[in-house]
């Protein structure tokens, strides 16, 4: 029976030590003296140091998603303390390397970068993790390059940053989120500078901790600070109101981009109105003043052609072609706001109030 059991810890050991394992007093002993070298993180959910490290551990964790023969793994060391306690974790992050079938760990004391310990447990273990770079919306800032992004025709959210520092490293998945809700939006641009490189522009803008956040308005480089709040939402709250724009979490708008308070109600003339070719000659002459302002213009021929049971349709077509992933992202964009006009045309037919409708 103890054998059998032994080959299960073994099998198991050896079927997920390509994966990241969340260690509890009942699995410990299968990944702690299993079949596969482990590095195991002991952290607490409430440490600081845990949480900057936390975005470079999980680079580690998919460095060896494919390396089947060591385990990366994490332990709660505050809710599992005795898993934590024999190896003698008093403080957070500790970080040990257990060779197979060892329970007595090596203290991890290398760089806290994920390219330190990827380089560390790839010499350690004779393994062969690498880590696959991310595909970035967030544009890197040099003092070569500055003039090019800063003072142009587009809005400029810049991040003054510091490698080692652990609030940035934290920051760093959240403004990723930010980048890509308004991707797409050739206006706006989010950057980062590394100001320990940049020496020469984190002085002039007065930067002296880290993250420091700076907004410079198109045309100018002058610069006024980021000060509320770090999550995504504050971040595409406080820029939505800055530019205008109608982004939302996630990279959706709001029921209200790419309308006109004007044309909306051009929209809603026209579908009540018994002189429908007046409206729309009107709607033609003031459609120029916004980009999208030509969709109310198309809404209203169609309907003239084809009904208003066109509305319903074209809308279902546009959301399947989204669906579909096949469209750019600047086709996504007026296909999203274009749903939102031909709302406007629904909402007027039906007599409803769009003011609360869900967001694209």
């Amino acid at each position: 029976m103890k054998l059998l059991c032994g080959l299960a810890a073994i099998l198991l050991a050896s079927a997920v030590s390509a994966v990241a394992v969340d260690l509890t007093p009942d699995n410990v002993d299968d990944f702690i003296g299993g079949s596969a070298p482990a590095l195991v993180e002991f952290y607490a959910p409430w440490c600081g140091h845990c949480k900057a490290l936390k975005p470079e551990w999980e680079i580690v964790e998919k460095a060896f998603k494919a390396e089947s023969k060591v385990v990366i793994a994490k332990c709660d060391a505050d809710a599992h303390r005795s898993v934590a306690s024999p190896h003698g974790v008093t403080g957070f992050p500790t970080i040990m390397y257990f060779e197979a079938g060892s329970t007595s760990g090596e203290k991890y004391s290398g760089g806290r970068t994920a390219k330190d310990i990827v380089a560390w447990i790839n010499n350690e273990a004779g393994v062969n993790g690498f880590i696959r770079e991310e595909p970035s919306e967030v544009v890197t800032i040099t003092e070569a390059n500055f003039d090019t992004f800063v003072g142009g025709d587009a809005d400029v959210l810049v991040e003054f940053y510091a490698p080692w520092c652990g609030h940035c490293k934290s920051l760093a998945p959240v403004y990723e989120k930010v980048a890509l809700a308004f991707l797409g939006e050739k206006d706006l641009v989010i950057a980062k500078c590394d100001a320990t490189q940049a020496s020469t522009l984190a002085s002039k803008y007065g930067v002296t901790g880290y993250p420091t956040l700076k907004w410079f308005a198109r045309g100018g480089q002058e610069a006024s600070d980021y000060s509320v709040g770090r999550g995504e939402s504050d971040f595409i709250a406080w820029i939505n109101d800055k530019t205008g724009k109608q982004r939302t979490v996630g990279g959706g708008f709001t029921s209200q981009a790419g309308r006109d308070q004007e044309l909306d109600e051009l929209a809603a003339e026209f579908m009540t109105s018994g002189d429908r070719a007046s409206v729309q000659a009107t709607t033609e002459d003031k459609a120029s003043k916004i980009p999208t302002g030509k969709f109310y213009v198309i809404a209203m021929k169609r309907i003239q052609d084809k009904g208003e049971g066109y509305l319903a349709t074209e809308k279902a077509r546009l959301q399947r072609m989204i669906a579909k992933g096949a469209a750019s992202v600047d086709k996504v964009n007026l296909f999203k706001q274009r749903i939102n006009i031909l709302s406007v045309f629904e909402d007027a037919a039906n007599g409803d109030d769009d003011e609360d409708k869900d967001e694209l």
